[in-house]
């Protein structure tokens, strides 16, 4: 199995796939193509900038919404240029980083391109467990480095454990996970 992709100007091709999950430092500005190919089949992602953007997240009781290219909190203006928020932390379009907890710009995270380690979708502490969860598996690795593999995303919320499937429909980078008695 062979990878490559273009983000933008910057292209790899024909890198050999070693492991289930790849990970992108990427800005928001540009579509992605990713071609997935082995002696028998080939198979072209293309994820546009509008699909991979997020406009809306919840953090610490506050509600942060993109309209226009500005970032509001609640119905409040905050801040101009937004792309993309996620948790708390806003991408700007020349690239910089808006703080939502700090309320400070800060440089970026990183180069575009092919990351050298994977980044889940949640990460937790469970007893003595760490979890990272991704797609459709988790992974679990003890204090030990032993490690063990699930399918589902296991999420942890309120000392409760959930176990979603990627069948099951819903989209798994967006989850409200909550338990009322």
């Amino acid at each position: 199995m062979r990878l490559s992709y273009k983000i933008g100007d910057k292209e790899e091709n024909d890198l050999p796939v070693t492991k289930r999950v790849y990970s992108f430092g990427y800005d928001y500005n540009s579509d992605i193509k990713i071609v997935l190919e082995n002696t028998s089949e080939t198979k072209e992602i293309v994820l546009t900038k509008e699909d991979l953007a997020k406009s809306i997240t919840l953090k610490d009781g506050k509600y942060y919404h993109i309209e226009n290219s500005k970032l509001y909190e609640n119905n409040k203006k905050i801040v101009d240029n937004i792309v993309h928020v996620y948790n708390d932390l806003a991408l700007v379009s020349d690239g910089s980083i808006y703080n939502l907890k700090t309320n400070e710009y800060q440089e970026a995270l990183g180069d575009i391109g092919l990351l050298d380690r994977e980044i889940p979708l949640y990460h937790t502490n469970i007893s003595d467990k760490i979890v990272d969860s991704y797609y459709n598996y988790s992974v679990l690795t003890d204090l030990d480095g032993n490690i063990k593999y699930r399918d589902g995303q296991i999420i942890y919320k309120d000392k409760n454990v959930y176990l979603y499937s990627s069948n099951s429909g819903i989209k798994n980078d967006s989850l409200i996970v909550n338990n009322y008695n």
